[in-house]
């Protein structure tokens, strides 16, 4: 059993609900990112699926609609985290379509695509 803790995009557990409360030194971090998961299990109750680039977690809530908080809250930082790579890519010239036009033709090119 842990104890998660969302803080902007670093959600954090610890093993006693109290230490999440006292803010003591998690036991673990996990990013959310950009490229970030979640949703609803299909396959357990109260149950949310998280998929980072580094870790793939099941987290069990105290009801469903807190599950569904949970979902909410993690795509928000996940959105959040993909309009500010957006404005990156913007503020660098970055153009994925442009991208992916001039590797076709046989140019060079480098880019990243948001993918749903």
């Amino acid at each position: 059993k842990r104890f998660f803790e969302l803080t902007g995009n670093l959600l954090f557990y610890h093993l006693r609900e109290k230490d999440a409360a006292t803010k003591r030194r998690p036991r673990g971090v996990i990013q959310v990112t950009f490229d970030t998961k979640v949703k609803m299990s299909s396959r357990l109750d109260r149950c949310l699926e998280l998929e980072s680039p580094s870790v793939a977690v099941f987290l069990q809530a105290g009801s469903e609609d807190e599950a569904r908080q949970w979902v909410a809250n993690i795509a928000n930082v996940v959105k959040q985290s993909q309009e500010e790579l957006s404005k990156q890519e913007k503020a660098l010239g970055c153009n994925p379509e442009a991208a992916s036009g001039q590797a076709a033709s046989g140019q060079a090119a480098t880019g990243q695509a948001d993918s749903d």
